[in-house]
């Protein structure tokens, strides 16, 4: 490792020190002093330092919205580091570089690099590191919708922290937004509680300030909105009393959302937005101008609010914000539905649709790399068995539940009616699926049970909602679907399903499934006329289709 002259460590130590004091006020500053420390660093040609120049900027990139570069920087000190053989380096560096993957979109690859960080912080017994990875990894999951990894990763995160601890309240404040965002504002409200209960001195300004602002929304869905306003308020004064425009924005846009009076509201919605343009930030803009559109669009005011939300729209792409993109493209569909412009309402219920199943799509790939080795874990499948549940999705195959056929069927009908869309059902029963437990043992039921629903995501659409209805019934809707492609689908699962090698989980096994497909334009209920059609296919003798 080359020697350095004696005040140049010193000197990178203090930029690099200097730099990571103003990330949280004046990211521009901090990013001009990485700058300079990079450049020190590199003349050195030591590997050790230059790395941690390279993190330090890449986290001041990140801080002004420059993901990309972000990324870039945390890979190269990634790759120093490694050479260096600092392992907290590395586990830093690839917490960075994933939290850019995050802002990406590229969730697979994001939880992948977590992933190596935690294992990293593990065995070099860092706990406090640990303690963040984990909440950032829960954090991931959660933004997929994986509700119960998340609350695997915060479990064991609350286990590392201590008592009345400033890390313990930021775990339970992220337990509590897994709750608000699965819907569940009654428990979400008694975790944030929970973690605003330490004294004011204890916990980090900050996130004490993004905790009201969640804290505030789980109020106002609860029904309690004049406590949401309060709660708005408090994280504004801390906002103020931090100089943190960001978290001054967000503050605003909690306030709005929160408040009674429409006319209020539209006022500091509007205030929000005013502001975000002011300090020219990315992030607070997309959440403002996302905001005050909605508001506008729910108001009947649906020509500026769709205004708003195509702005909105905009920062989105640009910052490859996918699921927000799939919100914004519902939210117009809604505003232009109002107008009476139906084609652009369609064509935006069309992306939106496309960008959710890309979406979740993500989100089930990831899942089933680890499927079958989790199904092993029993004690984390019985700590998420039960939150699977309440989200919508069963707890063994990970697909949508019959609670969530229900809503999402519903929904689904209305539009096709209204738009005059084709829509079909299939309806998938596996044939003497009781022998298969009775003589291998429920254990190999649950893996034909995986199997079966991999093979069913992997023959399906991007577009098509997959459903565990019952025990060995399963459905497919599939949007502006005729009748015969539906069928056509359905015959090729039946063959895939046939021809599969199920011989591999016990030796001898063979599979196949009955099934019933149904569309629209039957007088009958959808899913009784596909039912029909499935008795109708075990009645002909079972392993065919009935349409």
């Amino acid at each position: 490792m080359p020697s350095l002259p004696a005040n140049e460590p010193q000197s990178l130590e203090t930029l690099l020190e200097k730099s990571r004091t103003l990330l949280n006020q004046d990211a521009g500053a901090a990013l001009s002093l990485a700058q300079e420390a990079v450049s020190l660093a590199h003349s050195t040609g030591h590997p050790h330092l230059h790395a941690k120049a390279l993190r330090i900027r890449a986290m001041a990139q990140g801080s002004i919205g420059n993901i990309t570069a972000a990324q870039s920087d945390f890979q190269a000190a990634l790759s120093l580091a490694q050479q260096s053989q600092d392992f907290l380096l590395v586990s830093q560096c690839l917490h960075g570089k994933a939290v850019a993957l995050k802002h990406q979109s590229a969730y697979s690859e994001a939880i992948a690099n977590m992933e190596s960080a935690v294992q990293i912080l593990r065995e070099i017994k860092n706990d406090q590191g640990l303690q963040n990875s984990l909440n950032a990894l829960a954090a991931f999951h959660g933004s997929l919708s994986n509700y119960g990894e998340a609350i695997a990763c915060l479990t064991e995160a609350l286990e590392l922290a201590p008592e009345s601890s400033r890390e313990r309240a930021h775990i339970l404040s992220n337990i509590a937004m897994v709750y608000l965002e699965c819907g569940q504002s009654t428990e979400a409200i008694r975790y944030f509680e929970e973690s605003l209960a330490p004294d004011e001195a204890t916990a980090s300004a900050t996130y004490r300030c993004n905790t009201l602002i969640s804290y505030a929304s789980a109020l106002k869905n609860a029904g309690r909105s004049a406590e949401a306003v309060v709660a708005a308020q408090r994280a504004m004064t801390i906002a103020l009393s931090q100089q943190n425009k960001s978290l001054e924005a967000a503050a605003l846009v909690a306030l709005g959302c929160s408040q009674i009076d429409k006319e209020q509201a539209e006022l500091t919605l509007r205030a929000a937005q005013q502001f975000t343009d002011e300090i020219g930030q990315p992030e607070p803009q997309l959440t403002a101008y996302q905001a005050l559109g909605n508001f506008l669009v729910q108001q009947n005011q649906a020509d500026e609010g769709c205004r708003w939300l195509r702005q909105a729209l905009s920062q989105a792409e640009a910052h490859n914000r996918l699921f927000i993109q799939s919100e914004i493209h519902q939210q117009l569909s809604r505003g232009y539905e109002l107008q009476g412009s139906l084609s652009k309402a369609l064509a935006h219920y069309q992306t939106f649709h496309k960008l959710y199943a890309q979406f979740h799509q993500e989100s089930a790939q990831h899942r089933l790399q680890n499927q079958l080795a989790q199904l092993e874990v029993e004690r984390v499948r019985r700590e998420t068995e039960s939150l699977r549940q309440q989200v919508l999705e069963d707890p063994l195959t990970q697909l949508y539940n019959r609670r969530y056929l229900t809503q999402f069927l519903e929904s689904e009908l209305a539009r096709a009616r209204r738009y005059e869309l084709p829509l079909s059902v299939i309806l998938i029963d596996i044939d003497d699926f009781k022998q298969v437990n009775d003589q291998h043992s429920h254990r190999i039921g649950d893996l034909v049970l995986l199997s079966f629903a991999n093979l069913l995501r992997q023959s399906s659409r991007t577009s098509d909602v997959l459903v565990r209805q019952s025990g060995d019934e399963f459905v497919i809707i599939t949007p502006e679907t005729p009748l015969p492609d539906a069928k056509l689908l359905a015959e090729r699962l039946r063959q895939t399903i046939a021809a599969h090698r199920w011989d591999s989980l016990v030796p001898g096994l063979t599979l196949t499934v009955s099934i019933g497909v149904a569309d629209l334009l039957s007088n009958e209920d959808i899913l009784d006329h596909a039912d029909k059609r499935l008795y109708m296919a075990k009645r002909a003798g079972k392993n065919q289709v009935m349409a």
